[in-house]
């Protein structure tokens, strides 16, 4: 994970209880932050998480990425990566991976009780979700949140983190304010500083 450009961009991450921070957004509120990264959980118990709710094995880089984070919020909650919540009541938590793919499955299917041949691990401002055929577990597919259609595929897991990452790096100036606003949110910094339009 290219974690040393956002140390290089916003400064150093502080440790917080069960995450690091940095990129302080007093613009937005007091306690937005740009990029959190979340404290490992157990390799194992993730492992059991994704074979047993998920009916998968896990991607091997994304095995690499939850030995060293419990998913992430960076680009003000613009790129995230799911993990398992464990702090419910705390402002900063990640987006609880078997909920999401629960959520977005159902949607997909609208209802209908299909085993899903995903695995979703991802989401771009809420708008899209990145995942991975439980039988291949190489290619990321990009599927417009709702929506069973695949808009973009990226050949692994490295492809695709460069792409977003690299693009949403130069999207926020070192000051952490969007560089290009959303323009119907402008006023409400919540929403015209999170990045969702970018495939």
């Amino acid at each position: 994970m290219n974690t040393e450009k956002l140390v290089e961009k916003w400064g150093e991450f502080k440790r917080e209880e069960h995450y690091f921070q940095n990129g302080n957004m007093p613009f937005v509120s007091e306690q937005a932050r740009l990029n959190v990264l979340f404290d490992p959980e157990d390799i194992n118990e993730v492992i059991s998480v994704f074979r047993d709710q998920l009916d998968s094995s896990i991607l091997p880089e994304l095995r690499v990425f939850y030995q060293e984070h419990n998913g992430c919020r960076l680009f003000f909650g613009s790129f995230c990566i799911f993990g398992l919540q464990r702090y419910h009541d705390d402002i900063f938590e990640p987006y609880d991976i078997v909920r999401e793919n629960l959520n977005n499955y159902a949607k997909m299917t609208r209802g209908a009780r299909k085993k899903s041949k995903m695995v979703l691990f991802a989401t771009l401002g809420g708008d899209y979700v990145f995942g991975y055929d439980k039988t291949e577990l190489s290619k990321i597919y990009c599927v417009k949140a709702g929506s069973a259609q695949v808009i973009k595929e990226y050949e692994n897991f490295d492809d695709f983190w460069n792409y977003y990452f690299d693009k949403l790096l130069d999207e926020y100036d070192e000051e952490c304010r969007k560089i290009h606003p959303n323009k119907e949110d402008v006023g409400i910094p919540s929403l015209e500083h999170l990045t969702y339009r970018m495939l």
